[in-house]
């Protein structure tokens, strides 16, 4: 073996999961269980750890009480019965030499997954009025945790390390995503009962990393970078052999060519864990690539509902804010086009919510400070998703454009009302295209909750275009001061 050989196989062991046997005799619990966690009401309890092979061991939480053996790898795995929302519990589990652990102030409630890249990494304690939101007491109603990042081999591993679960309280709040903290004190105070967050998330990351290589391999070219990576994995020459990928890896847990590494090390671990929705705040990465985005992103929600075993699993995604230059002129932009990916989706997936963020952007930040606004509307868009509660996901939505005499006029629903244009009395940032994408703007206006755009049904008129820069500026809101999501429709 050359020395370059020796040293990767070197690096490859010390990346490798030690199992859980190997580890310790004594029962334990996997590492996304701990004190002061967040369990789901109102579905089966998913447990999961490791002890000796074949050891015998009973399970406890609350009144209940369950036998399971690990199996020859050392791992085992119990399904107790739900439980209503409240707590502190303990758990514990027992093995046949009377060894234990415990897991205490087990609090049952609604948990949520905060996935994505920078923006939904972004801390409270940066975000505005964080100075004061610091000072908030601490509230036991509200914990999270974090998921250590981790890109480890192309195999499932478990987490390396018990990850902490923290009360929101001044010295811990700073720590928790903005939005999903938002989103949590909403909803607390909307439910009334525990909300717990798990952040699994990691800035400037594209989607394909955060899918299952299963997944993947259903995408074309994925399917043949994975296995390039498999084979890299096995030799790092048979690697390099095998791919004539414009994307050759280096290493198959680094760089944007991790394909599925993160799937990998932060989401595969929790699949004991059972979530009451997901929160997606990702995008930014794709921009270049709308396209590939478009094939990706159904790909991940239905990755991870088959992970979390729950086919109905909610997801609700922010879409892509405000960012870069300001435009004179219709223009060519793919941060549009990546929003108008993100609408389609979420109209042809099932169990999804689009939450607009276009108006809390900062054009020359990629990570604007504003976090409260899009956290309250992800919380009312799970209300409506995750709840069922009688509200609208927020902010109006187009459904139609039709010829309309000389006009173009777009219907729109979640009005909650009425539209509105703010500072005008026509609506700014619509336009005409023809069948090309050649585009000019329209001078529009609001007609109860239709938007008439005056002259424009021209025979070369094919599609209409909101908001459709990179940083629109835009002027209509429902009545809920939530502005209408941007987007391309085509004109019958």
């Amino acid at each position: 073996m050359t020395l370059r050989g020796a040293a990767f196989f070197a690096l490859m062991v010390a990346m490798s999961p030690i199992p859980a046997h190997a580890q310790t005799v004594g029962p334990h619990f996997d590492p996304v269980f701990a004190d002061h966690a967040v369990l789901q009401r109102d579905r089966p309890l998913r447990l999961s750890g490791s002890a000796a092979p074949g050891q015998a061991l009973k399970l406890k939480v609350a009144e209940q009480s369950v036998a399971v053996v690990a199996d020859a790898s050392g791992n085992w795995a119990a399904t107790l019965s739900p439980l209503a929302a409240g707590g502190p519990y303990r758990m514990t589990v027992t093995g046949s030499t009377g060894n234990s652990a415990a897991i205490d102030d087990i609090m049952i409630g609604d948990v949520f997954l905060c996935g994505g890249q920078s923006n939904m990494s972004y801390l409270t304690k940066f975000a505005t009025n964080a100075s004061n939101q610091l000072k908030t007491p601490a509230d036991p109603m509200i914990r999270f945790a974090t998921i250590p990042i981790d890109q480890p081999s192309l195999e499932r591993m478990k987490l390396r390390e018990t990850i902490g679960w923290r009360i929101a309280a001044p010295d811990t709040l700073g720590e928790t995503s903005a939005v999903c903290y938002y989103m949590a004190l909403e909803l607390k105070k909307a439910k009334g009962v525990t909300i717990g967050l798990v952040r699994s998330s990691l800035g400037g990351t594209r989607v394909e990393r955060w899918l299952s290589a299963d997944a993947l391999r259903q995408v074309p070219p994925f399917g043949d970078r994975v296995a390039a990576l498999q084979a890299f994995a096995k030799s790092p020459e048979a690697g390099r052999a095998a791919s004539h990928l414009p994307l050759a890896p280096r290493a198959p847990w680094t760089g944007g060519n991790g394909l599925g590494t993160l799937y990998n090390g932060m989401i595969a671990p929790l699949r004991s864990y059972a979530f009451k929705g997901v929160i997606w705040y990702q995008g930014e990465s794709n921009v270049p690539d709308p396209f590939t985005y478009r094939r990706l992103l159904p790909m991940l929600m239905r990755d991870w509902r088959r992970t979390f075993a729950d086919p109905a699993l909610p997801f609700v995604m922010v879409q892509l804010t405000a960012f870069g230059p300001v435009a004179t002129k219709p223009v060519k932009s793919d941060w549009a086009e990546t929003r108008e990916v993100q609408r389609q989706v979420a109209l042809t997936e099932p169990k999804t919510a689009l939450v607009v963020s276009i108006d809390s952007g900062d054009r020359s930040d990629i990570h604007p400070a504003q976090k409260k606004i899009v956290g309250q509307r992800i919380a009312r868009a799970m209300r409506n998703l995750a709840y069922g509660d009688p509200v609208s996901v927020g902010g109006p939505r187009p459904t139609a454009a039709v010829r309309k005499g000389s006009d173009v006029v777009i219907r729109f629903d979640d009005t909650d009302g009425a539209l509105l244009t703010y500072s005008a009395d026509q609506a700014i940032g619509f336009e005409i295209c023809d069948r090309a994408r050649a585009c000019r703007y329209a001078a529009a206006r609001v007609e109860g909750d239709s938007v008439v755009l005056n002259g424009s049904n021209q025979p070369a008129a094919a599609f209409v275009r909101y908001a459709w820069a990179n940083s629109p500026v835009v002027n209509l809101y429902g009545k809920t001061d939530i502005p209408a999501i941007p987007f391309e429709l085509a004109i019958p």
